[in-house]
């Protein structure tokens, strides 16, 4: 798929990888499955969660993903998505 549709798209900041699904998933339909296996694990929190400040330039890289992929103001998205990364803070 990386072939057909493109690679992380660095200017995107840390949500590159959250405008790579977009692409993927939302603009060119394709069909997400559940693989039973871990592939990668991760710390809770990163470069975007570090400070508010570094959480409000992620939500415009976010709003910018979405509108670059088609998804008109997804207000439950803007909402949703920083408040279930707030207990990150504490």
């Amino acid at each position: 798929m990386f072939e057909k549709l493109g690679s992380y798209k660095l200017d995107y900041g840390s949500a590159a990888d959250y405008e790579l699904m977009l692409r993927f998933i939302h603009a060119n339909k394709l069909e997400p499955f559940y693989l039973n296996r871990v592939m990668i694990k991760m710390f809770i929190g990163g470069v975007s969660n570090q400070s508010v400040g570094n959480r409000v330039k992620a939500l415009r890289f976010d709003l910018k993903a979405m509108q670059n992929n088609g998804i008109i103001f997804p207000l439950i998205t803007v909402i949703l998505k920083p408040l279930r990364k707030i207990t990150q803070f504490f």
